[in-house]
């Protein structure tokens, strides 16, 4: 059938590609991925770059559509920690003005606490946001559609990359340090007459 399994002694299939060209490890499930990897247990993919360890070393790398720009990256950095990268050079950006009005965004952020339901706890132990509220505040920060499902009615669930937060809440942030300074040039004046 154009399928090539590879299977253990007793004859139960460990690796398998079919003609679609998806591959899985460790699982013969063929779904929608083109690579899947399953592990019961342990650690299911484990990357290595031994490069060296100082500096920046490629783990991953994302990308574009022609695959002819990197726009993004998963790198370790020196021998200690890991680096989590986006695309975000000047060259490749438009339109480029400082960002106003950060404070009454912020505003419209409503964070949450709360537990996951698969945990079953009695109390909420996580602090985020949730998805659709957040898209309409800060919509490059969530991928998905409130309530979407698939064509057999399994739920497709919204994602956010929080990262996507940081220019709004460090703009909020520098508009209140603004306003900040300028109360206590004001009350310096009140005091020093």
């Amino acid at each position: 059938s154009n399928n090539i399994v590879l299977s253990d002694g007793d004859g139960n299939p460990r690796m398998f590609c079919d003609n679609e060209g998806m591959f899985c490890i460790g699982d013969d499930n063929t779904q929608a991925a083109r690579l899947k990897i399953r592990r019961s247990g342990g650690t299911p993919i484990r990357v290595f770059n031994s490069g060296g360890t100082s500096g920046f070393f490629n783990q991953i790398i994302f990308m574009n559509n022609g695959d002819t720009g990197e726009v993004g990256s998963i790198k370790r950095v020196n021998n200690a920690s890991v680096q989590y990268n986006t695309t975000s050079d000047a060259r490749l950006k438009d339109n480029i003005a400082d960002m106003t009005g950060a404070i009454a965004r912020v505003k419209l952020l409503k964070p949450k606490r709360y537990s996951w339901i698969e945990e079953d706890l009695d109390a909420a132990d996580q602090d985020g946001f949730l998805a659709h509220e957040t898209q309409t505040v800060v919509p490059g920060a969530v991928s998905g559609t409130q309530n979407e499902v698939d064509d057999d009615g399994n739920a497709i669930y919204m994602q956010m990359d929080y990262s996507k937060l940081v220019p709004v809440l460090t703009a909020a942030l520098k508009e209140a340090i603004t306003k900040i300074e300028t109360l206590e040039t004001k009350v310096a004046a009140l005091e020093a007459n």
